[in-house]
């Protein structure tokens, strides 16, 4: 268990300083340990199991494998609505967080239909979250209402992909002002797709 955290870890730390082929070796270890420990505890390993899963598509997406990184997303995505259906405020945000992630994969596949109603959903998990946790989930709202933006851009919904990232910078703008060094870029970011 110590090793396959730990494996998770350093992978993390490893794509952050841009060494994604390393990386993906570590996630790749942690996703195999995990695997072995949630078949004899699946109660204990299966949440984590699905995160080294995540952290996988992610790295996966990064080194250009969408087909991949597409499994790997879809088997998380299956663990992580088990493990929300029996508890949700514990793996909601987790759910949210992967299909965030799973809509810009598919994006990247062309499958743009597909993209979108990941996105609404991941849009709509978040909102839920931040109506009662506005101060931990409003970012995260904003989050993926600037990812929904871009794929409705995407199918050529204009209109309606202003609408949402204008929603996206009204929360950011108010974020940038209670905490500018934390929400400032993001606030930039929104601009920028705006």
């Amino acid at each position: 268990e110590a090793i396959a955290h730990i494996l998770n870890n350093f992978a993390n730390r490893l794509h952050n300083l841009g060494h994604r082929e390393d990386a993906l070796a570590a996630v790749e270890g942690s996703v195999k340990l995990y695997r072995q420990l949630a078949t004899s505890q699946p109660n204990v390993f299966m949440p984590e199991l699905a995160m080294s899963l995540n952290n996988l598509a992610n790295c996966l997406c990064d080194l250009g494998r969408y087909e991949d990184a597409l499994e790997m997303a879809e088997e998380a995505i299956r663990i992580r609505r088990q493990l929300a259906a029996t508890d949700p405020d514990s793996f909601l945000p987790h759910l949210a967080s992967s299909l965030n992630n799973l809509a810009n994969t598919l994006s990247n596949l062309g499958r743009r239909d597909d993209a979108l109603v990941t996105a609404e959903e991941a849009c709509k998990l978040y909102q839920q979250l931040a109506t009662t946790c506005p101060d931990t989930y409003l970012s995260d709202v904003a989050m993926s209402l600037n990812n929904l933006a871009g794929r409705l851009s995407d199918i050529g919904r204009p209109a309606e992909a202003l609408s949402t990232a204008i929603e996206a910078i009204h929360i950011r703008r108010q974020l940038a002002v209670a905490h500018p060094d934390a929400f400032l870029p993001d606030l930039a970011m929104s601009l920028n797709n705006l």
